[in-house]
Order: structure tokens, then sequence, then C-alpha cells
């Protein structure tokens, strides 16, 4: 199962989806899906498996996520 990653603005997205690159997770840049009301047009998607790691990850770089949101795939 995928999960949606987003972010209050452009800016948090992008420095988000490379420090995930850098930690060798796969990322992918993804419009948000219409049916969220919430966030800047960008979204992350990445595997739910790793969503606790990403998290974390973008925390200790104080970056938050505004919404995580499983995707029914």
């Amino acid at each position: 199962m995928q999960c949606l990653m987003v972010f209050e603005n452009t800016h948090a997205a992008i420095k988000a989806e490379k420090l995930l690159l850098a930690a060798d997770m796969k990322v992918f840049v993804v419009p948000l899906p219409s049916s969220v009301r919430a966030g800047c047009g960008i979204s992350l998607r990445i595997h739910q498996d790793h969503s606790d790691t990403a998290q974390t990850l973008l925390e200790a770089e104080g970056i938050t996520c505004r919404l995580v949101w499983d995707e029914l795939s």
C-alpha cells in the first residue's frame, strides 16, 4: 500500500523529497489528489512500510507533514 505525504508549501515538499532520496528511500513527487483539500498541491508518494521512518527523518530536519493519507490501491 502507498502513502501520500502532504506538505504546507512547495519548499517543504522539495526539501523532503531531497532528504528522503538521500536516505535511499523510494519516493515519487505526485500532484495532490483533488479529494484532498489541504496542502500545496504537491505530495510525495512512498510505501506505507517506510512512512514512520520518513516522518522521523523529516521531523528531525524540522519538516512536518500536514497530512499523511493512505491511498487505496
